[in-house]
């Protein structure tokens, strides 16, 4: 599954986000960044999404610089 690679996790774990509904809570707090990966996988093939409407509740942690841009 492209997604599980491009984010580097599991298949399993790319199910489990579809069946709770929601990405994991590593998004919220910041620890990890899948829905800009998934976004940008999408923008590729032509899809456009905000990252912030797969995880409206870590909109604070996107909308910080990086630390490498910082």
């Amino acid at each position: 599954m492209a997604v599980a690679d491009g984010c580097g996790v599991t298949n399993q774990a790319i199910q489990l986000w579809l069946s709770n509904g929601r990405l994991p809570l590593s998004e919220i707090t910041g620890k990890s960044s899948h829905a800009k990966i998934i976004a940008e996988m999408a923008s590729a093939n032509g899809h456009e999404i905000n990252p912030i409407d797969l995880c409206p509740g870590a909109v604070q942690y996107m909308q910080q610089p990086t630390e490498e841009a910082a």
